[in-house]
């Protein structure tokens, strides 16, 4: 309703502008909610590149190269979000779960080929952490399940800050996932036939 009010007294020019600007500007907003989608969708590619050991060409892993462009996606729907007031409840919930799905099968699929980086370790070094994250990530996503059958509203009051149960992502959240992905990039690096990882691997013996 508030549209039309603005452009009331508007000539033809300024109105033919404002109906080409606007639509955009509403439909950019998807925007964010799409890259998001990207890194939902990257995760079964990660997972095909790695198991064919590919490079297409590259001169890196192609499940490292997928899984890079999609752990960009993470800062850039953010980024987007934020700018263009594009933040809807939808967004915040997919998320979350876009980075657990797309790090928890990342972290799955390197137990399954040990990466050269780690060929001489104990098995339990990469196990361990993988059980710890993935349960981590489990408990959190059904503490967020619990939380939202909560009662809504301490004091009955329409609108009040406290109808809304929600568990904001914290500083220390974002950093955690930031670590995982950058440390999910190296051991990617080392788990495929890559002139880098084949010469981080030749370095490693020479130096030992």
């Amino acid at each position: 309703m508030r549209t039309p009010q603005r452009v009331t007294g508007a000539s033809p020019s300024s109105q033919s502008a404002s109906a080409s600007t606007v639509p955009w500007e509403e439909r950019r907003k998807a925007i964010p909610t799409y890259l998001t989608w990207l890194r939902v969708l990257a995760t079964p590619a990660v997972g095909v590149a790695y198991c064919s050991n590919a490079t297409w060409g590259m001169p890196v892993p192609a499940a490292l190269a997928i899984f890079v462009a999609a752990a960009i996606t993470d800062w850039l729907d953010g980024v987007l979000a934020r700018k263009w007031d594009a933040m809807t409840p939808f967004g915040a919930f997919l998320d979350p779960v876009a980075d657990k799905v797309m790090v928890c099968t990342s972290l799955v699929l390197l137990c399954s080929r040990t990466p050269a980086a780690l060929a001489a370790a104990p098995a339990w070094l990469l196990a361990l952490p993988t059980c710890a994250i993935v349960g981590r990530e489990i408990a959190v996503s059904a503490l967020r399940e619990w939380a939202a059958t909560m009662p809504k509203g301490n004091n009955g009051d329409e609108g009040s800050d406290a109808d809304d149960v929600a568990i904001p992502v914290s500083i220390w959240g974002k950093l955690k996932t930031a670590t995982q992905l950058v440390a999910i990039s190296f051991l990617l690096l080392g788990a495929g036939p890559s002139a880098f990882a084949s010469a981080a691997v030749e370095s490693a013996v020479k130096v030992g």
